[in-house]
């Protein structure tokens, strides 16, 4: 089973629906009911005597179906993507370009250690992903618990199907992702067998959307 790429995935949990672009002719998928939860959590480390800061970002969506452009149909679709990344801590530095970026899920159909209450509530109790850059990687045990609070607010987006609504809370985060596997001269590997507290939290939301599309590649 296919699963959507976390650039997908947390673009979709943190600004909504992918809007159209000119001439496209079908999308990639074509997905109902999405239901999101995701957090971007920072720490500084040293790397080699410089100040450098480490982010982890973490989404995870349920959807009651996804359906594919070659006519695949998933019902339904559920997955957490994890993505580690490091840079240099200065001015105007971030994950848009980082120095290290360590990417991997997991599919969560069937899974017991995830819930999700639309924008509630959600758990990922112990979810293991494999991260990795293509060459080096890296086990990432997600154990966290969101709690949306205040108002929904929402964005909508006008497109060939009609106009749809994402609707959005702001969420605490509490718990812990543990990071292990890591070569002993990777920059990373002072965090082996570390359990980070989910903290310095850049960015937390749940998130509600009935209809969901990509024309990505």
């Amino acid at each position: 089973m296919r699963r959507l790429t976390v650039m997908v995935t947390v673009l979709m949990l943190m600004v909504g629906l992918l809007s159209i672009p000119a001439g496209a002719a079908r999308p990639q998928f074509v997905g109902q009911g999405w239901d999101g939860a995701s957090f971007v959590s920072g720490t500084g480390f040293d790397n080699d005597g410089e100040p450098w800061r480490l982010e982890v970002l973490v989404g995870y969506v349920y959807t009651d179906s996804l359906r594919y452009f070659d006519g695949q149909f998933v019902r339904p679709h559920t997955d957490v993507d994890v993505t580690l990344c490091a840079y240099p801590d200065v001015e105007g530095a971030g994950c848009a370009e980082p120095e290290i970026w360590l990417y991997g899920g997991t599919n969560l159909v069937g899974s017991e250690a995830a819930t999700m209450v639309t924008l509630t509530t959600a758990t990922l109790n112990g979810v293991e992903a494999e991260v990795s850059d293509g060459s080096t990687a890296a086990s990432v045990i997600v154990d966290v618990d969101w709690v949306a609070y205040g108002d929904r607010y929402h964005d909508v987006f006008t497109d060939v199907t009609g106009i749809n609504e994402t609707w959005h809370r702001a969420a605490t985060v509490s718990g812990t992702v543990l990071i292990s596997g890591l070569p002993s001269d990777h920059p990373l590997s002072e965090f082996n067998g570390f359990e980070m507290s989910v903290g310095e939290l850049d960015f937390a939301e749940m998130t509600n959307s009935n209809l969901g599309l990509s024309f990505g590649g």
